[in-house]
Order: C-alpha cells, then sequence, then structure tokens
C-alpha cells in the first residue's frame, strides 16, 4: 500500500498503522482501534511514571538520602520526582533529539533490554538454584550484548538483537548461577 515510506507523514515508518487504519478502515473502526492503541501506550507510560516515581521516594530519597524520612517526606518526593519525569517526558516528545521516531526508540529499548531481565525472572521463580551473582550477570551480559548487537551486528548477521541477547543472557545466568549456588 505504501511502497516507498516518504509517502508517510515525516517520511517515518512510525506512522503506517494510523494511516492504514485511517485510510482503510470505516471510520469508527479507525477511531476504535487507534483509541485502542493510544490507550495502551498511555497505561504504560503512567505505570512507568509511578513506578519510577516510587522509587525514587522510596528507594532513593529513603533508602540513601534521608533514612529517617517521615512517610510525609517520602510522599512529596514521590510525587514531585513523577511530576518531574512527566513533565521531561512530554517535553522530550516534542525534542528532536532521536533521528527516529518515539515509536523506533521504545522498539529498540524493549528490544535491547528486555533479554535482560527474561532469565532472571524465569530463573528466580522456576530454577531453584539461579542466584544474584547469576542474575547481576545476566543484566551485564543481556545489557552489553543488546546494546553491541543492535549496533554493530543485527544487519550484518540478520539475527535479531533480542534473540541474541536473550540466548547470550541466559548462558551467563545458568552459567555463573551453577559455581555460585549456595
Amino acid at each position: 500500500i505504501y511502497p516507498d515510506i516518504s509517502m508517510l507523514p515525516g517520511g517515518s515508518a512510525e506512522y503506517i498503522m494510523p494511516m492504514l487504519a485511517l485510510t482503510k478502515l470505516p471510520p469508527v473502526l479507525a477511531g476504535l482501534l487507534l483509541a485502542c492503541a493510544f490507550s495502551a501506550i498511555m497505561s504504560t507510560a503512567s505505570a512507568l511514571l509511578l513506578v519510577v516515581g516510587s522509587s525514587a521516594g522510596s528507594d532513593l530519597y529513603h533508602g540513601y538520602i534521608n533514612k529517617n524520612a517521615s512517610e510525609k517526606q517520602v510522599m512529596n518526593v514521590t510525587k514531585l520526582a513523577t511530576y518531574l519525569l512527566g513533565l521531561i517526558s512530554a517535553v522530550l516528545c516534542f525534542a528532536p533529539i532521536f533521528q527516529v521516531g518515539i515509536y523506533q526508540v521504545t522498539w529498540i529499548a524493549w528490544s535491547v533490554l528486555s533479554p535482560a531481565f527474561i532469565p532472571l525472572i524465569i530463573g528466580g521463580l522456576y530454577w531453584k538454584r539461579g542466584t544474584k551473582e547469576g542474575a547481576y550477570a545476566s543484566l551485564i551480559v543481556g545489557s552489553v550484548t543488546g546494546f553491541a548487537w543492535y549496533s554493530l551486528l543485527q544487519e550484518s548477521t540478520t539475527i535479531h538483537t533480542f534473540f541474541a541477547a536473550l540466548l547470550l543472557a541466559t548462558v551467563a545466568y545458568v552459567c555463573v548461577s551453577m559455581p555460585t549456588t549456595a
């Protein structure tokens, strides 16, 4: 339908789903589809803001900066952190700092970082011999592999970053957990 990316708004592949919906579906279905997509994005964004704001208040402020902080102080820091991060996120949406769109940045982040967490979450839940050292190894190897593979090897190998990083993070989790099991 769009053989050339320049046919899309801004020449960005990010617009393929909205453009297909708007041009190929009846208006009511297009609106419903776009509303569903945006509600999923907004729900994820709000959950992430709440998690990061809570972590800033309870983990960072109460855990390291002021260990004797009252519940009210922690809540105020949490609210402030959530507001500031939301404001920064909103500003970044309009700042042309990336050469790719926000969808592409999100996809890159997912494919680079999630393989680092998957082995330690599944291993932590279902494998009794998993250790914190193995979890650290999974995080480090998965993240480093993800970034390096995406930057250097994904196009030349045609192996997606997610699968390469997941495989190496899993191997690191198992290989480091085995000798460190208590």
